[in-house]
């Protein structure tokens, strides 16, 4: 699951909190949620869960319950215990949007996240508000927006740095730089990763380090410096696997199956690219899915196993469309056209030729905008947050979202506590 935020947790209970709720191990807070009866102390739990789980089919059913409870916790007359529950709800509708926005449902993922919003500003949570901006700004860059996905990145890294939220700032900052590598500006892109680059190891988030050495291994590789990029492909990989992250573990194989492939070494890249994509199944990451198929078909068509690569090329064009991501579809729909036309293949070529195009054309009309200028963010309405649905919605059912820190005050069986609750990032 796509983001990448360290969870911060501050339980003060005068007297007593139970053991199991300070570890942050799976199994001690299934079994604190198991032996709890009180709904706020669900809501904590349940969050922790769906922050640990990277399993797309789990985590969707600890939101579900959170959605539930905090549904019925915000009908409370308490003002305390009622904000604290909004949160919760503001956080799983959020949820709800970015596994939308997985499945390639845009238009679902924006009206939650528009949802999410509604509430963050009625309890003046401007964290949280920065958080779903970021998320829209996502959609917007994967329909080829880049203008409005570059606007939304700007509006929420101006409210993190504001708030001094590095890791909320890095995940912004790599994303405004994926909105300039895709205009072929990699120096802007370079120095917009080592900026989230330097937020992450103050904050020591080796999983946004991770992610970090990975993209900095595609720019390498695709430099041809192939010996460095192996270098940080390795080191990606090596904390994924510490961490059992596995959006991560997916990203990370491809990226080496990538460069042993640029080294010529097709047997090394085949199994690279053969565990990402039983990785991406498993967690059902549709746009990763769909690079790994087309990984795995490219080879095969090198070494002239074409019945093979035809199956394996209509998946990953099945599945580029099930993500709704243009950019993807362009790129797929591209390599099944080559394939058609050196077979021979004229209608089908043909076909896969003007979807390719129509994908093209959409991407060129987009253009990127500058940096924001200085302003100051507190002067932020609802108002100002523009709800466009995407040209391009996927039906299909197909990382990084965003946790969110916000101090809440409840009282709990007679005790004050005050923690830090958060939200899904992938």
């Amino acid at each position: 699951m796509n983001f990448t935020h360290k969870i911060f947790l501050f339980l003060i209970i005068f007297g007593f909190l139970s053991s199991s709720a300070q570890k942050r191990e799976k199994d001690s807070l299934l079994l604190a949620l198991k032996n709890t009866n009180n709904d706020s102390l669900k809501c904590i739990y349940l969050n922790f869960l769906i922050e640990y789980e990277s399993d797309n089919t789990i985590w969707p059913l600890y939101n579900a319950k959170l959605k539930v409870i905090s549904e019925r916790g915000v009908k409370t007359t308490d003002p305390l215990k009622k904000v604290f529950y909004l949160e919760a709800l503001s956080n799983a509708i959020a949820n709800d949007g970015f596994l939308k926005q997985q499945k390639g449902q845009f238009s679902g993922a924006l009206a939650d996240y528009r949802k999410s919003i509604d509430i963050k500003f009625d309890i003046n949570d401007r964290s949280g508000v920065a958080n779903n901006l970021v998320n829209i700004g996502y959609i917007y860059y994967a329909v080829g927006d880049y203008a409005k996905a570059a606007n939304y990145y700007n509006k929420c890294l101006k409210i993190q740095e504001e708030l001094k939220d590095k890791e909320g700032a890095a995940l912004t900052l790599v994303n405004l730089g994926n909105v300039f590598l895709r205009q072929n500006d990699t120096l802007k892109f370079l120095e917009l990763l080592n900026r989230a680059l330097k937020y992450r190891q103050e904050t020591k988030d080796q999983r946004g380090i991770a992610n970090c050495y990975n993209s900095l291994s595609m720019i390498e590789a695709a430099r041809s410096h192939n010996e460095v990029a192996l270098e940080y492909s390795y080191k990606a990989l090596k904390i994924f696997q510490e961490l059992d992250y596995k959006d991560g573990l997916g990203n990370a194989n491809n990226n080496l199956g990538g460069i042993y492939r640029n080294m010529g070494q097709m047997d090394k890249a085949l199994s690279f690219f053969n565990k990402a994509l039983k990785i991406n199944t498993e967690i059902k990451d549709y746009r990763s899915l769909s690079n790994s198929y087309l990984n795995i078909a490219r080879i095969h068509e090198l070494k002239n196993r074409n019945v093979l690569a035809l199956e394996l090329y209509k998946e990953a064009l099945k599945y580029a469309k099930i993500s709704g991501e243009i950019k993807e579809i362009k790129i797929a729909a591209e390599a099944f056209y080559l394939f058609e036309k050196n077979q021979g293949n004229e209608k089908e070529s043909k076909t896969l030729f003007l979807l390719f195009t129509k994908m093209k054309d959409s991407l060129e009309k987009k253009t990127v905008i500058k940096l924001a200028e200085n302003t100051d963010s507190t002067s932020l309405q609802k108002n100002d947050i523009e709800e466009v649905i995407p040209q391009v919605e996927s039906k299909g059912n197909g990382n990084n979202n965003l946790i969110i820190i916000v101090v809440s005050i409840i009282l709990i069986s007679g005790f004050s506590v005050i923690y830090f609750i958060f939200k899904k990032r992938k």
